[in-house]
């Protein structure tokens, strides 16, 4: 009986190993492949003068650039180009406002003061608190 049963389990651990080598393995998603495929599509169907594009997934940092930083100058976007980008700098502020704030760098009841370079005036609005908050 005790036979019977290492039997039985030796040929259940088999069997489970060769469907496990069966299954097929995905590749990991790279960053660069993601972007390679859709910038592209993404700046020609825009007509726009000039895209700058930066892509972070983890570990993963990503950086492409096309057209002109002005018509006609020639100057691709590089990574330290001064690009206007319009109201997506709210969106931005808010996401490195809520990283800050989970790290404990910041707090929302701190004077906004506490931040601002010395010597520097933080006006009040409308008798508004002059916090971030």
């Amino acid at each position: 009986m005790k036979r019977s049963l290492l039997i039985f389990a030796a040929l259940c651990a088999a069997s489970w190993t060769s469907v496990q080598a069966a299954q097929p393995t995905v590749d990991p998603v790279f960053a660069s492949d993601v972007v390679d495929r859709y910038a592209n599509h993404i700046y020609y169907g825009s007509g726009a003068t000039g895209m700058a594009l930066v892509v972070i997934d983890g570990n993963q940092r990503v950086f492409r650039s096309f057209g002109e930083t002005r018509p006609g100058n020639n100057q691709h976007p590089q990574l330290d180009s001064v690009i206007r980008i319009a109201s997506l700098s709210k969106l931005m502020t808010s996401e490195m406002l809520v990283k800050l704030l989970d790290q404990g760098v910041v707090k929302l009841n701190d004077p906004l003061s506490k931040y601002a370079p010395p010597g520097a005036r933080v006006p009040d609005w409308q008798g508004k608190p002059n916090h971030p908050g």
